[in-house]
């Protein structure tokens, strides 16, 4: 689930939003007996009333309670941006989850391309400086969004890490 960005979405979503949030739990919590593998892409919660209502939402699962694989989106550029205050939070909480966590935490990184809401483009050297801060955190997966751009400089910094 991903929450809707303007009125309209909300309006034509609000009346299946209970029904979609129960189905996706029940996916998690059968995943297992399905032999069914699940990873997350979630907005990155750096304060507890943010954790908390991400989960209320059903756009958050618990990694202990069910037991998957959580991505993180770590867009920097956007952070950067738009919302420069929230960038030392999440990179907190980013480090803090990888000691807590381990290997059912990653991180997504991007986008790279251009794409339908996408404006703000993590360039070659941005990518390397939020690889390198992965690297440091002992976060060995990291999920490029929109691979649509795709080149030989992004190749380069990304052979970097392999």
């Amino acid at each position: 689930m991903e929450l809707p960005w303007n009125n309209s979405q909300i309006k034509k979503n609000l009346f299946y939003f209970h029904k979609n949030k129960r189905l996706i739990q029940s996916i998690f919590k059968s995943a297992n007996n399905f032999n069914i593998t699940i990873i997350t892409a979630e907005y990155p919660a750096p304060f507890k009333f943010t954790q908390q209502f991400f989960k209320l939402m059903g756009i958050s699962y618990s990694i202990r309670q069910y037991s998957h694989t959580m991505s993180v989106m770590y867009y920097s550029s956007v952070f950067e941006k738009i919302l420069p205050k929230l960038m030392n939070p999440v990179k907190k909480m980013i480090s803090y989850n990888s000691k807590k966590f381990g290997s059912s935490y990653q991180v997504g990184l991007g986008v790279i391309g251009p794409g339908v809401n996408e404006s703000l483009i993590l360039d070659p050297e941005n990518l390397d400086k939020d690889l390198k801060f992965l690297n440091d955190n002992a976060i060995n997966t990291a999920i490029i969004f929109r691979l649509g751009g795709l080149n030989e400089s992004y190749m380069n910094v990304i052979k970097k890490y392999l």
